[in-house]
């Protein structure tokens, strides 16, 4: 790998954020004046979120970037059973750092017209796709995938292979939490430990599967967090 390869990398995984803001952004500039296509907008963004991220991963494919040994070539056996034994600890860390930042965060300005990729926006088509535990999964599954696919088994092994392991393990981290800015500081901060964390365990591993399956684990926290919420105030 070289310095455009990396260049290129970061591109992509940093790039789709911004596109898929543009593009919500623009819908709801052409379309958003009617109360049925906003509320279309702001409660399935995160379908047109995993889209974009499902395109992103296609782009990395496409240019060679994606490391396809991460799916079928793991490293050692002990160090891999060592990875899936930190997964629960690597999901209940960022989880519980998220829950503590969030306690302490002030709460954010109501909108009077919540856009797209507000938190507010943001936190209530999280708590919407919850009530559904077929589309919650559906739809956690497929954000999960094509995130540690973009992140990594893209953009880590990468950056590893042009800067060293440490400065990969940042910069892919920092890159993640940057993707859930719409969910407010303390889901950036929470996600900034969970690419840190995952990224580690991948880097021990050397198979994407150790970092997906804490990634779905913290998926499965959330979303039990988010149904006893619902089942309080209902």
């Amino acid at each position: 790998m070289t310095g455009a390869d990396l260049q290129l990398a970061l591109i992509v995984s940093v790039g789709v954020l911004p596109a898929f803001g543009i593009t919500l952004t623009l819908l709801d500039w052409t379309l958003g004046d009617r109360p049925a296509v906003r509320t279309l907008l702001t409660l399935r963004a995160p379908w047109v979120y995993g889209a974009f991220l499902l395109s992103g991963v296609v782009a990395a494919a496409l240019l060679g970037l994606l490391d396809a040994r991460s799916l079928h070539d793991p490293e050692a056996a002990w160090r891999v059973l060592l990875a899936f034994a930190l997964v629960p600890l690597c999901a209940a860390v960022p989880y519980f750092v998220e829950l503590a930042v969030s306690s302490r965060a002030a709460p954010a300005a109501a909108s009077a017209v919540p856009l797209p990729l507000t938190t507010g926006a943001a936190q209530d088509a999280a708590e919407d796709l919850s009530e559904s535990r077929t589309e919650w999964w559906s739809l956690a599954g497929l954000t999960a995938a094509a995130e540690e696919a973009l992140f990594r088994a893209t953009l880590l092994p990468v950056a590893a292979a042009v800067a060293g392991s440490v400065v990969a393990l940042l910069a892919s981290a920092l890159v993640f939490g940057a993707h859930h800015i719409a969910f407010g500081a303390a889901a950036v901060i929470g996600k900034l430990v969970a690419g840190l964390t995952w990224g580690a365990v991948m880097l021990l591993a050397g198979t994407v599967l150790a970092p997906l399956a804490a990634h779905l684990l913290f998926q499965l926290l959330v979303w039990r967090r988010l149904r006893r919420r619902a089942m309080v105030i209902a």
